[in-house]
């Protein structure tokens, strides 16, 4: 480095304390080792075999050719002995090279500097020890380089040396000083002294990576000294330490993009509090600044939970940290409590749920006195933080819990207003729960937020409002139950289930609140007045409307402590008196089950009140025998306990009408089937009917004739009460000779029949509380128990000690078997876009071509018998019961069924799959079992991870039975490597990675190339993840799979086998650190896309893994030029274009795979030229086909779709607008019913119409033709919606069609806003002819209220000036406004300030014809105090900078003079005047209050040149223009111009005055005859009367002259 580039660099605070020593070279000693500028080793003594390498190293800026010499030194090393004299020079220049090198932007340039120290520390033995405290701060930074191999490579070296605790911690405590001299230093270089001016232009990221790297290892080094480092060996070195702490650029890293240095910081910082406080005490005013102002300012993403930790620890010490300036009262949004408002509305910022729990801890210590304003804003951002969608449902518990805490807090603060908060913040939450409304508040509609808010809610100072609260919420209920559709109304069962689903949910809730022991008088007389509604309702309707009896269903079930005596009576009354029209209504299942739930209430009252009556409901419903809904009925009355068994038994006309039904549908004349198979579980009969039904049966068993129905109803009979077949010693007899009859004749259900009687001796000790259970876990029905009284029973039978854990459980065999027909279905490609083992989706070979379950046998929630089941298992283990009593495999068993059903569940939910484990995803009961299986599950994996993983445990047999159970590949498998992923990853979050669990995982021995391993391959590389980034196994076996590559056929299945594996390898490692040698690399990349040869030979797994595997290898070798590059780019337009003919399944997994591939090519910090130039040339291409993939149909909606929507939109955003030409395939997305796409077409036209408009002014004219919307535009218009198409529930979920409708008409006005004045009278002329604007205008002020003269209140509903006149799409679409509704508000809003903007006069228009005077009158006040101020200020403001840039002021190229425009804003006025010889011609413009609905008025000020009649005239035609160019005063202000010019135009200076105006306003109109100048006729009766020739004056008089 030259000395005049030494004096140039610029890094003045570095060295400006060696000054003094000097210029140019004798400055050096004063730099650190980590600057360009620092003093270069001495070549000359070198070994002459490594001079070159040496040099090569030092001055090349290449990194090949770096990484090319340090593999030349290595082995170089390697291959000579230690050599006096040469060996001490190495080890010189080396010792200088290396600070350097140990921070290059190569990542493997770094890696063999760190592998060479290695090397020299063994070759130069004693000598190298010399040096090493030069470099120990180099070698130990290297071992925190983020880059893994070259961490590894450092730690490799070092732990080789320390190889005890004991080595390791006496090696930094004796090093400390050398370590913060480098740390300091390296802390105070910058990115100009890191690297020079070259470097610096020519890769600018690269040059900031450097100096990241630089002082991130410095902090790293300092927070590991104080954790290797006790505090009485560190006093020697304590000046050096405050001297680093002391340092600006320390805390200035508080906010740099790098997570990794960030958190280096807060943990620093942390550290200080506990042992430097006297250092954080003089730098508070700094940490201020840098951690609470710039921290809170920063993109957290990554370090966010650790930020907050250290927040609170330091708020903890210093409070005062979180004062308030003067400038911060001036401006709240940027004083600290502002800052962290802004802070929480980014959520966690992809940081755990314990980023929450951070954040309470942080929020109750924070000194806060804030105003109710405030407050309120504080928690809406936070509210919008926990429910941002970018926001892990995984955080939703914890993030509410924190947001419920903040409401209680500064309602406690707020005193008297504190009340209003908590209905504000808090009361949402229930309503949106009971009625999902709010889209803001979806992710708390949990039962544990819920009773967390209501038990805040429900505390004295808000108690009133509570109950208020849930008073409106009970009319609301009560309303839509009153409202439901009738049965003639095609919408009627959709109508019906909004109302059942909504009542059991307030029960849910409400039962939660009575079982918590909560307050219930809020609750309590609400729901007594809804029982109440749906009794009276279900009577005045005829029992028709069945969501009433639903929710009575829900009442009796979920919250039974409410249902007393007189709430009994009046639902038996209501049955029992109108039972011949409940029998043949809809609603007769629901009111039958309420009945038959009354026998469990843990009520006395009742169940005394329930045994009194059931025998009276029972005779009533046998009195109309003939009904064809009496056997539902007296199946769902029986349907009960031991203590309703009692009462039937007893009832002999009961028995009787049973063995009747029973025997009638064994003899085919009767479907009484539920009925047969419910008596028999639930022991309902006597033993005489038993017998009777029996001996029935047995009697129709002839061999060879068609018994069907009495071989099942035996069979029933033999699985629940066995007992009843063998207890008659001559029908047992009888039976088992007729059975091994028909055995011999291959009749399969005898066999059954046969089987079961012969395992009747082991059933006979069974608890009937078993059977029961055991009975509805193995069949599922509407009149199956509910899970939770399975549960319930099953508790109550162990507590008494009736059953073992065992008996309690499901049957396995049962299970398993249940489970096979769901592992029938075909696996769905779709999965891999989102599920953690990707492409292991495709392994798996497709067959049946199904890809759903169609089954009868499910509850009335719609679970199947295996859902049942893990819902069963789930919560009886999470109650309690302990498994650790049943034998090691059967434990393993249980839990491995589990974690198969929770696999299938999951996939069911992320797919919104009908006709799986659950008949549908679309109630919200459904997906909150889903919920509730997962997240039981999982807790059961945590506590079966506390069990040691080794040989024998729970842990250890569990992990070995599911690998050998991937041994193949099936799609049972398939699941089952996703449950261990599942396992593995929760085991990793919770103990980590340690060498321990390496050895077990090699253990397993499942990285290897065989098929038979894959999945468990995949399983172990997704469960652990990065953790496996330093395992040598791991990257041996990357190796292996990059190897594999070569040679292999695209259509061969082991070629998917290996990319399979390869990218669940290469996941494990950071993009562009694959620790693979880079010949191996461009190999196996320059073969994967010699496939692209031939694409269609490329089915769509391959295609999807090929461009995975390219996405991880490519960026590993970014600086290689070839063709693979131009071949990936042209793979990938080729698989977006073949998206269009391909199943929406098939698609979704290239496609994601083909858009991500383009992204990371597209964000490669240093492409080479190959790469630019195959992006630039095939740019239009993709992006064409990226709006094809817009167009394309969707296919059913789930979270892979999604996915890929969102993609893709992403994509079309980026879109160069040259490439859009042609609009009609755009248009038309604006429709679309995902409202993602909507969002990409509308942005895409929102920047193309504008941008279009200066070319169609150019062509209106040329052409001499009337401009004209795009009719693709127009075309979405023609189907305006109407308030009548929808239900108000349905408009509150702002349908996409009414969006898309609205959407259009913002870009109608988006033509408006750059078009030309003659455009727009066109597009005006356009809109008016077909009159488009009158359905707009009545849909919008039907939906803000104006029709019925309430119209949307602005300030109540939280929007300002700013929501009126601008709609950011991206802020409405991502939580940011509380809910649809009110997005959809926003955007009317915003719509008609357009409609005022752009087309007053049709707006004007329309308020004339309205024929309503109520609505007229609401609309114009409301415009008044709303829009007009907006439109007037936007008005005024338009004409001032017309004004001020001075375009059409004057007449270009001409002496004209210029308006001269006063606006006036509190009047509301523009003055405009026009200067001629020092006279102004004067008018002013004033605004009405409610302009633009009303006009404009134009007077004039001051006249000149022209008569009075004329200068009116010229009022009037302004004030014209104005109105007809609607309400463009610019125009006005055109014409007043002209209209002077005009005027003046022609007319000279009189010869006398010199001027133009005369003092009597009038211009020159006598001309003499003889020098032909222009005079004023009062200039010249002036000049002759100061004359002596009189007789002229006279004859100027006579002549009319004076």
């Amino acid at each position: 480095m030259s000395r005049k580039g030494f004096a140039s660099s610029g890094r003045k605070d570095a060295f400006s304390s060696s000054a003094s020593l000097g210029s140019g070279f004798d400055a050096f000693s004063s730099l650190s080792p980590l600057s360009y500028l620092a003093e270069p080793p001495d070549f000359s003594a070198l070994d002459p075999h490594v001079t070159v390498s040496f040099k090569s190293l030092s001055l090349k800026k290449d990194d090949a050719t770096k990484a090319r010499a340090l593999g030349e030194i290595v082995a170089f090393v390697k291959e000579n002995p230690f050599v006096d004299g040469t060996g001490d020079a190495i080890l010189e220049a080396w010792v200088k090279l290396y600070p350097r090198t140990a921070v290059d932007s190569s990542g493997r340039v770094r890696e063999l500097s760190h592998s060479l120290q290695y090397e020299l520390m063994l070759w130069g033995r004693r000598r190298m020890e010399k040096q090493l405290p030069k470099i120990v701060g180099t070698w130990l930074a290297g071992a925190f380089d983020r880059h893994k191999p070259a961490s590894r490579a450092a730690n490799e070296g070092l732990t080789s040396f320390l190889n005890t605790p004991d080595k390791k911690a006496m090696f930094w405590k004796k090093c400390q000083k050398q370590i913060l001299d480098y740390a300091t230093e390296a802390a105070q270089e910058t990115v100009d002294t890191l690297s020079d001016d070259k470097e610096r232009a020519a890769k600018p990221a690269e040059a900031r990576s450097k100096f990241l790297r630089a002082i991130g290892g410095a902090l790293a080094l300092v927070t590991q000294l104080f954790d290797a480092v006790d505090e009485k060996a560190r006093a020697p070195a304590e000046d050096q330490y405050d001297k680093f702490l002391s340092l600006n650029q320390v805390w200035e890293m508080a906010s740099v993009e790098d997570s990794g240095i960030r958190k280096n910081v807060y943990q620093l910082l942390s550290i200080c509090l506990e042992h430097k406080e006297a250092v954080i005490e003089s730098a508070l005013p700094r940490l201020r600044r840098n951690i609470i102002y710039d921290g809170l300012r920063c993109d957290q993403t990554g370090s966010s939970t650790e930020y907050v930790r250290t927040l609170t620890r330091l708020t903890t010490r210093h409070p005062s940290i979180w004062s308030i300036s003067e400038k911060g009262k001036k401006s709240p949004k940027k004083s600290p409590i502002g800052l962290l408002q802004t802070f929480v509305e980014k959520g966690s910022q992809g940081g755990a749920g314990v980023f929450w729990v951070c954040l309470d801890k942080l929020l109750s210590i924070i000194p806060q006195d804030l105003t109710y304003d405030e407050a309120a804003a504080f928690a809406h951002s936070m509210r919008s933080g926990v429910s941002n969608r970018l926001e892990p449902r995984s955080n939703a518990a914890e993030g509410w819990a924190c947001y419920i805490e903040l409401a209680r807090r500064f309602s406690d603060q707020l005193g008297s207003e504190g009340p209003k908060l908590i209905q504000e913040s808090l009361f949402p939450l229930a309503n949106h729960y009971i009625n999902q409304e709010g889209s803001v508040w979806s992710s708390g509609a949990q039962l544990p937020v819920l009773l967390r808010a209501y038990k805040v809610s429900a505390r004295p100072i808000s108690l009133d409002l509570l109950c208020t609260s849930w008073d409106g919420l009970a009319d609301t209920m009560a309303s839509q139950i009153s409202s439901s559709l009738p049965e003639q109304s095609k919408d009627y069962h959709k109508s019906q289930q909004v109302v059942s689903d909504a009542g059991g949910r307030w029960f849910t809730l409400v039962g939660a609140i009575f079982h918590g022991e909560l307050e219930t008088r809020p609750v309590h007389g609400p729901s007594n007045r809804l029982i109440s509604e749906c009794c009276d309702a279900l009577e005045r309707r005829n029992f028709k409307p069945f969501g009433a009896a639903s929710t009575l269903l829900s009442a009796v079930r979920k919250c039974p402590a409410l249902i007393n005596a007189k709430e009994s009576n009046k639902l038996v009354e209501l049955v029992r008196d109108n039972m011949d029209r409940v029998l043949c209504s809809p609603s007769s299942p629901y009111l039958f089950s309420s009945i038959s739930a009354l026998g469990n209430s843990p009520n006395t009252e009742t169940q005394s009140f329930y045994h009194k009556t059931w025998p009276a409901i029972v005779e009533a419903v046998l009195k109309h025998e003939s009904e064809p809904g009496v056997v539902d009925a007296i199946t769902t009355l029986v349907s009960s306990g031991e203590e309703t068994a009692e009462l039937a038994r007893s009832d002999q006309d009961l028995q009787e009408y049973i063995a009747n039904k029973c025997i009638a549908s064994s003899e085919g004349q009767g479907e009484a089937w539920s009925l047969f198979e419910t008596v028999y579980t639930f022991g309902t009969l006597t033993p005489g009917s038993t017998s009777r039904i029996a001996t029935s049966l047995v009697g129709k068993l002839n061999p060879g004739e068609d018994c069907a129905d009495a071989l099942r109803g035996l069979e029933i009979i033999a699985q629940r009460r066995p007992d009843t077949l063998t207890s008659n010693e001559t029908v047992h007899v009888n039976l088992v000779t007729k059975l091994l009859s028909m055995t011999s004749l291959s009749d399969q259900r005898a066999a059954n029949i046969k089987m079961l009687l012969d395992q009747t001796k082991s059933t006979r000790n069974k608890s009937p509380a078993i059977t029961i259970i055991q009975s509805n876990l193995s069949s599922a029905g509407p009149q199956t128990l509910d899970v939770d009284t399975l549960v319930e029973q099953a508790l109550l039978a162990a507590k008494t000690g009736m059953a073992s854990v065992e008996s309690l459980l499901p049957s396995l065999k049962a299970w398993m078997q249940e489970l096979l027909p769901f592992f029938q279905v075909d696996p769905n490609p779709a999965v891999s876009v989102s599920n953690i083992l990707r492409g292991a989706q495709f392994l798996v070979p497709t067959s049946s071509g199904n890809r759903s379950i169609r089954t009868s046998r499910r509850d009335r929630y719609g679970a199947s018998v295996p859902a049942r089941m893990a819902m069963y298992t789930a919560a009886l283990i999470g109650s309690g019961i302990e498994l650790s009593s049943l034998p090691i495999g059967f434990q393993v068993d249980v839990v491995y069924f589990l974690l198969l059903t929770q696999q299938l569940a999951s996939e069911q939910q992320i797919m919104d799959r009908d006709e799986m484990l659950w008949q549908t995803m679309s109630k919200i009961d459904a997906s909150a079992q889903v919920d509730g299986l997962r997240a039981s599950v999982n807790k059961l994996i945590v506590k079966v991870s506390e069990s040691e993983w080794v040989p024998g445990s729970l842990m250890g047999e569990l992990v070995k039975v599911m690998v050998e159970e991937t041994k193949e590949l099936k799609p049972a498998n398939l699941y089952t490597a996703r449950a261990l992923a599942n396992v593995f990853q929760i085991f990793a979050s919770k103990y980590g990675f340690s060498g321990a669990t390496e050895n077990l995982i090699v253990r397993l021995d499942v990285f290897n190339t065989s098929v038979e391993h894959a999945l468990g391959a995949v399983a172990v590389l997704g469960g652990f993840s990065d953790l496996l980034s330093s395992s040598k196994p791991v990257i041996n076996f990357c190796n292996k799979m990059v190897s594999e590559m070569l040679g292999a056929n695209p259509t061969d299945q082991k070629t998917l086998v290996n990319l399979v594996l390869l990218n669940a390898a290469a996941s494990v490692f950071d993009s562009g650190t694959l620790p693979v040698a880079n010949n191996r690399l461009v190999f196996a990349a320059k073969h994967i896309t010699s496939w692209f040869a031939d694409p269609e030979q490329i089915d769509h797994a391959v295609a999807t893994e090929a461009c995975r595997a390219l996405q991880n290898l490519l960026p590993c070798m970014e600086s290689v030029y070839g063709s693979y590059w131009e071949d990936s780019i042209g793979f990938i337009a080729y698989l977006v274009q073949r998206a269009e003919g391909d199943l929406v399944d098939l698609r979704l997994s290239y496609v994601h795979a083909a858009l991500k591939l383009e992204s990371t090519l597209q964000g490669l910090e240093s492409p080479n030229d190959d790469l630019v130039d195959a992006l630039q040339s095939s740019a239009k291409e993709r992006s064409l086909a990226v709006l094809d993939l817009l167009a394309l149909p969707r296919g059913p909606s789930s979270d892979p779709q999604l996915i890929v929507e969102s993609l893709v939109c992403q994509r079309a955003n980026k879109i160069p607008l040259k490439y859009i030409k042609d609009l009609s395939d755009i248009c038309p997305l604006v429709e679309s019913e995902s409202e993602e796409i909507q969002s990409a077409a509308f942005n895409l036209l929102h920047k193309v119409l504008p941008e279009q408009q200066q070319q169609i002014s150019v062509d209106v004219v040329l052409d001499k033709t009337s401009a004209q919307l795009p009719d693709e535009l127009i075309s979405l218009l023609l189907e305006p919606p109407t308030l009548e198409q929808y239900s108000d529930d349905a408009l509150a979920l702002f349908p996409t069609s009414v969006r898309a409708y609205l959407l259009t008409w913002h870009l109608v006005f988006d033509a408006f806003s750059t078009a030309s004045h003659k455009v727009r009278d066109d597009y005006t002329s356009q809109l008016k002819e077909r009159n488009f604007l009158t359905p707009l205008l009545d849909f919008m002020f039907d939906v803000l209220g104006h029709s019925a003269a309430s119209p949307l209140q602005l300030e109540r509903e939280g929007f300002d000036s700013s929501h009126i006149t601008s709609y950011p799409l991206h802020l409405a679409a991502t939580g940011v406004v509380e809910s649809e509704e009110k997005s959809m508000h926003w955007l009317l809003l915003h719509v008609f300030y357009l409609v005022l903007t752009y087309v007053p006069g049709l707006f004007r228009t329309w308020h004339i014809n309205c024929k309503r005077k109520a609505t007229k009158i609401a609309v114009r006040d409301w415009t008044e105090k709303y829009y007009s101020p907006l439109i007037v200020t936007k008005a005024l403001d338009d004409v001032a900078e017309w004004a001020k840039s001075g375009q059409d002021l004057s007449g270009a190229g001409t002496d004209e003079s210029e308006l001269n425009i006063r606006v006036n804003k509190s009047a509301r006025e523009v003055v405009a005047g026009y200067e001629v010889d020092e006279v102004e011609a004067c008018m002013s413009i004033k605004l009405a209050a409610d302009f633009p609905l009303g006009g404009v008025t134009v007077n004039g000020l001051k006249r000149v040149v022209v008569a009075e009649r004329k200068w009116q005239s010229w009022m009037i035609i302004t004030q014209g223009v104005i109105m007809f160019s609607n309400g463009n005063i610019i125009s006005g202000l055109t014409v007043f111009r002209k209209n002077i010019v005009g005027a003046l135009k022609g007319h000279t200076e009189c010869a006398i005055c010199f001027s133009i105006i005369s003092e009597d306003n009038k211009t020159p109109e006598k001309r003499c005859g003889t020098c032909k100048h222009m005079f004023h006729k009062y200039c010249l009766y002036k000049w002759l009367s100061s004359s002596n020739q009189n007789s002229w004056v006279g004859k100027w008089e006579v002549e009319g002259g004076k």
